[in-house]
C-alpha cells in the first residue's frame, strides 16, 4: 500500500506539472486586451507576452533535458517548479510591459525544466506496466490546463485583476515543490561519473539560438511576410545553427542530444508520427473559429461550446488510454487512435452552412477520443525507448517535437486555408465571398486527412521496443 501511496503522488506530483505549464499559455491568451489597455501598449508588443514564455520554454529544453541526465531529474525538477512559481509572482508585480516580458521568459526556462523532466522521472519512478497510465493521467491534467485556462483567466480578470491569472500558480508550484521534495527520493539520483560530468556549451549555444530563431520565426512570419528578406534570412540562420549543432553533436564525447537515437527507426517513425498528429490538431483548431464565424455564421459563445468537446473527449478517455497502453501495449493503442483520426478528419472535411450540430458534436467527439489515445499512447512508445542516463535527453525531445508541430501545423494550415484569399491587409476576411472560404476550408482539412493516413501509415511500420523483428 505504502509503494502505491508513493505511487500516486509521483504521478500527481508530474501531472501538476505538466498542469501549471499548459495553463499558463491558456490563461494569458485571454488577458492580452487588459494587458494592452493597462499598459497603453499596441497588439504586436503585447503578443510578446505569449512568445517570450514559448520562446524561452522551447529553446532551452534540449539543455534542460541534458542537465537532468548529468545532474539528476529530480534536482533540475525541482528547480524548475521553483523559478516557474517565483517567475509568477514577479509576473503579477511588473511595472512594466518589458518587465513582464522578462519574468514570463522566466517562466518559460521554469516550464522547459519540468517539461525535461517530466518523462524521465515516470521512468525512473514507476515500473513499466503503469507507465501508460500515469502518462495517460498527466495527458488529462494537461487537457484540463489547456481548457480551464480561458475561463478561469476570464472570471479572474473580470471580479479581481490581470495580475490574479499569475498570482493563481503560486499555490500549485508550491504543492508542486512539497510533492516533488517528498516523493522524489534521493536514491533515484544517479551518482557523477566523470564520463558524463563534461557539458556541452558551444552545442547548448547553438540548439538553443536555432530553436529560438525558428520558433520566432514561424510565430512572427503571418506579420512579416511567408517569403519576406527578414523571414528568409531567420530561416538560413537557424538552419545554419543546426547544421553547426549536429557537427558539434558528433564531436563532442558527452554531446547535449545524443544522434545515435535518430538511427532507430522505430522511434524516429514514432516522431514522424507524433508532428503528423500535432500539426493536424493545432491546424484545425486555429482553422476551426474562422469556419463557424464565415460560413456557419454563429457567435464566439457557440463556437468557444463545440470547440470544448474534443478537450473534453480528451479529459475523460486518456486514463482508459493509459490503461489500454499498458495492457495492450502502445503501438496496438496508437494503430486505434490513428484510425479513430483518419475517420474525424473525414467527418470534419465534410462541414458546411448546412451541417447540423449532431454531426459536428459526433466528429468533434471521435476526434477528442483519438488524440486521448494518441498523446498518451505516442508518449509511451517513446519514452520506452529511453536508455538509462538518456531519458532527460528523450524527454525532452518528445516536448520539442511536439511545440514544433504545433508551430509548422498553424503555419501550413494557415497557408492552405488563405491561399485563394484576395484581400488588401486593411480588408476584412467578411469581404471574402463563401465560397472561397468554404474551399480554403476543405483543402485545409484534405490536408489534415493526409497528414492523418501518413500517421497511421508511420505507426503501423513502427514496432515496440523488446518486438520481434
Amino acid at each position: 500500500m505504502k509503494e502505491n501511496t508513493q505511487n500516486i503522488l509521483v504521478v500527481v506530483t508530474v501531472a501538476l506539472a505538466i498542469f501549471v505549464t499548459n495553463l499558463d499559455i491558456s490563461i494569458v491568451n485571454i488577458a492580452l486586451p487588459t494587458l494592452s489597455n493597462t499598459f497603453n501598449t499596441g497588439t504586436d508588443e503585447v503578443s510578446r507576452v505569449i512568445i517570450a514564455y514559448l520562446l524561452a520554454l522551447v529553446g532551452s529544453l534540449l539543455v534542460f533535458g541534458r542537465l537532468a541526465d548529468q545532474k539528476g531529474v529530480e534536482k533540475i525538477f525541482i528547480i524548475g517548479f521553483s523559478i516557474f512559481t517565483i517567475a509568477s509572482v514577479f509576473c503579477a508585480l511588473s511595472p512594466t510591459i518589458d518587465f513582464l516580458n522578462i519574468f514570463r521568459f522566466m517562466q518559460g526556462l521554469g516550464g522547459a525544466m519540468l517539461l525535461a523532466g517530466f518523462g524521465a522521472i515516470v521512468l525512473k519512478y514507476l515500473p513499466p506496466e503503469k507507465r501508460g497510465r500515469a502518462f495517460g493521467f498527466s495527458t488529462v491534467f494537461g487537457g484540463i490546463g489547456v481548457a480551464i485556462g480561458p475561463p478561469v483567466g476570464g472570471f479572474l480578470i473580470e471580479y479581481l485583476s490581470w495580475h490574479w491569472i499569475f498570482i493563481v500558480n503560486v499555490p500549485i508550484g508550491i504543492i508542486g515543490i512539497s510533492l516533488a521534495l517528498r516523493v522524489l527520493n534521493k536514491k533515484h539520483v544517479p551518482p557523477p561519473s566523470s564520463g558524463s560530468s563534461g557539458f556541452d556549451l558551444t552545442g547548448a549555444v547553438l540548439s538553443f539560438v536555432g530553436l529560438f530563431v525558428l520558433f520566432y520565426m514561424m510565430n512572427t512570419a503571418d506579420k512579416s511576410g511567408w517569403l519576406s528578406l527578414r523571414t528568409l534570412g531567420m530561416l538560413a540562420f537557424s538552419i545554419l545553427c543546426f547544421i553547426l549543432f549536429i557537427i558539434r553533436e558528433k564531436r563532442y564525447s558527452t554531446p547535449l542530444v545524443d544522434l545515435s537515437v535518430f538511427k532507430i527507426k522505430n522511434l524516429v517513425l514514432g516522431f514522424f508520427t507524433l508532428i503528423f498528429v500535432t500539426m493536424v490538431l493545432d491546424g484545425l483548431t486555429f482553422i476551426f473559429p474562422f469556419f463557424f464565424d464565415l460560413i456557419c455564421k454563429i457567435g464566439a459563445g457557440q463556437t468557444g461550446l463545440l470547440l470544448m468537446i474534443a478537450p473534453l473527449a480528451i479529459i475523460f478517455v486518456s486514463p482508459v488510454s493509459g490503461y489500454l497502453s499498458d495492457f495492450k501495449g502502445p503501438r496496438f493503442v496508437g494503430v486505434i487512435s490513428l484510425i479513430f483520426l483518419v475517420g474525424s478528419t473525414v467527418m470534419i472535411v465534410m462541414f458546411n452552412s448546412q451541417t447540423s450540430y449532431y454531426f459536428i458534436a459526433i466528429s468533434f467527439i471521435l476526434f477528442g477520443i483519438a488524440l486521448a489515445l494518441f498523446y498518451t499512447s505516442n508518449t509511451t512508445f517513446i519514452m520506452n525507448y529511453a536508455e538509462k542516463g538518456k531519458e532527460g535527453m528523450l524527454s525532452a525531445l518528445l516536448a520539442v517535437v511536439t511545440y514544433l508541430g504545433a508551430s509548422f501545423g498553424i503555419s501550413v494550415f494557415e497557408i492552405v486555408f488563405s491561399l485563394k484569399f484576395d484581400i488588401n491587409k486593411s480588408d476584412s476576411l467578411t469581404s471574402i465571398p463563401e465560397n472561397i472560404v468554404l474551399s480554403g476550408y476543405q483543402n485545409a482539412m484534405i490536408l489534415g486527412i493526409i497528414l492523418s493516413v501518413l500517421g497511421l501509415i508511420a505507426i503501423v511500420i513502427a514496432k515496440e521496443k523488446g518486438a520481434s523483428k
